[in-house]
């Protein structure tokens, strides 16, 4: 590849080579790429075609939970929202949504009710997964900024990264935000002395924006008693601040709730019925037995090889790519650790891999799981979370590039056990389901800096930048998915792209070769 190809022809050629490496987003660029993003986000929020009945666990833990942290008036309206329609956002993680490639997924989701009935517009929903580390590319630790510095990385050695302001200490960056105790004042308040530092070199409107969050929306959420109900929390005391005052109070809102929470109470509804599919995944040893083969070695389930390895060996944990069998669990810094299932005489147990005085061994009887359930000693994996969500409730997941392919390969792999034993109506329900729903990673905005520096726009840039108006919501909705897919190179389809477009240079090329194929469509905001 050389910068000597025409800008316009060098994104083309780029663009098709990420296409041809993601089948889902090239078949949608393929087929509807010319739709502007207005009529192609209807999709988002069309009603059951299928209703769950209204007794379904699914309802009564979503109202529960999210009346117990944002009270009865909005849990009755997220309710309503699931009763009419079954779409959901999953392809956030837990923490306060700042990194550009979630966030502008979320507002993409909130751009369609936008301009739905006003039975749906209000609120929906934001299943986020708590079973990440703190300092991933998201980063539940604090707060992360689009804009990225160098730093020292080794001997004579730097890298970009984005700027980052951390609430939790660095010594709990690979705990799980799902297992962490609740932030304190004084950590909010070293946050904030770092904020208002020279290390970082905050611009000024940077950091008004990032103390806004420190001083009048974190401290919002002191009394609750763990990280992840003060995700919640947080979210929803941020999410208006990134509008102007005229959008703010008409806008849909995101409820942020965590996955795995939601999900350990499905799984214990679920697991009191012989006739459920998690009971039949779980517990008939033949179809469990054809399930861990069909998706052995598949994305977010479990490779039994490394499983299997992991329990005879003294490698760390964190080093292998092992999976999980069906539950994760913790170690006593919080940290995920695998599990398998191991026969004991006539018995099974659900093993944790790696042993430590804080875990233990759970049995593997309906009573034994739905009990370690109960009491937090493990939490449902990937695979058991979007059993419960799309295949046994017919929820359509709306993820990212990457859920587009394993979610399918989830649903494939249990359709295909049922087959293979006996089981095909439970198969036919779990074959109808769309589980290919990709709504995350299309850019829709972008930062401009004094400098010409430009970056896929996040939280903290929208409220730098003064806000998102009804005139920039005009010129997303205006946007071809094509186009969207297009300004996505630099950041989300980075990984799919030559070392070359990688590094920090490539990346600052391609953002303004981007931005010169889009500019008069792109909303852009300003940051001094």
């Amino acid at each position: 590849m050389t910068t000597n190809t025409p800008p316009c022809h060098l994104l083309d050629t780029l663009h098709q080579q990420v296409l041809g490496q993601r089948r889902h987003l090239g078949e949608l660029i393929r087929t509807r790429g010319t739709t502007r993003l207005r009529d192609w986000c209807t999709s988002l929020c069309t009603p059951w075609s299928q209703p769950l009945p209204t007794s379904d666990s699914l309802f009564d833990t979503v109202y529960g939970h999210t009346a117990r942290l944002l009270g009865s008036k909005t849990a009755s309206r997220l309710t309503s929202h699931l009763e009419h329609s079954p779409h959901v956002l999953t392809a956030n993680h837990h923490g306060l949504d700042c990194y550009a490639q979630t966030l502008q997924g979320t507002l993409l989701f909130a751009l369609a009710r936008f301009h739905q009935d006003a039975q749906i517009s209000s609120c929906f929903p934001v299943l986020a997964c708590g079973n990440v580390s703190l300092n991933n590319l998201t980063y539940p630790q604090g707060i992360v900024l689009a804009r990225k510095i160098k730093t020292p990385s080794g001997r004579n050695v730097s890298r970009w990264v984005p700027a980052k302001i951390p609430v939790f200490p660095r010594r709990q960056q690979h705990a799980l935000a799902s297992k962490l105790a609740a932030y304190t004042p004084a950590m909010l308040h070293k946050a904030r002395s770092l904020a208002l530092s020279t290390s970082l070199g905050l611009l000024p409107s940077e950091q008004q924006a990032v103390l806004h969050l420190l001083d009048h929306v974190y401290p919002q959420a002191l009394d609750h008693a763990c990280f992840s109900d003060q995700c919640t929390a947080i979210n929803a005391r941020a999410w208006h601040s990134m509008f102007s005052r005229d959008l703010a109070a008409i806008f849909p809102q995101p409820v942020y709730l965590e996955l795995e929470t939601i999900c350990t109470r499905l799984a214990m509804a679920d697991l009191t019925s012989t006739k459920s599919l998690l009971h039949t995944l779980l517990f008939d040893p033949c179809v469990r037995r054809e399930l861990m083969h069909a998706l052995d070695g598949a994305v977010g389930c479990w490779s039994l090889e490394k499983l299997n390895d992991l329990g005879a060996s003294s490698i760390s944990v964190h080093n292998q790519r092992a999976g999980t069998l069906f539950f994760w669990t913790v170690d006593h810094k919080g940290c995920k650790m695998p599990m398998n299932l191991v026969k004991t005489g006539s018995t099974h147990q659900l093993v944790p891999l790696r042993t430590t005085p804080q875990t233990r061994g759970e049995k593997w009887t309906p009573a034994g799981i739905m009990h370690a359930l109960e009491h937090h000693r493990i939490l449902p994996s990937l695979f058991t979370c979007y059993t419960l969500l799309a295949l046994v409730r017919g929820i359509v997941c709306h993820g990212g590039i990457y859920q587009t392919e394993y979610l399918p390969a989830m649903q494939a792999g249990v359709s295909r056990a049922l087959r293979r034993t006996g089981h095909a109506q439970q198969a036919d329900h779990a074959d109808t389901v769309r589980t290919n729903a990709l709504c995350a990673g299309h850019n829709l905005a972008m930062a401009h800096y004094a400098d010409g520096t430009m970056v896929p726009a996040g939280r903290i840039e929208f409220m730098a930048g003064g806000g998102i108006t009804p005139r920039h919501l005009e010129q997303m909705a205006n946007l071809t998915l094509e186009q969207a897919s297009l300004a996505s190179l630099p950041e989300t389809f980075a990984p799919f792209l030559p070392a070359r477009w990688q590094s920090h240079a490539g990346y600052g090329e391609l953002t303004h070769l981007v931005y010169q194929r889009l500019q008069d469509k792109l909303p852009c905001f300003a940051i001094s």
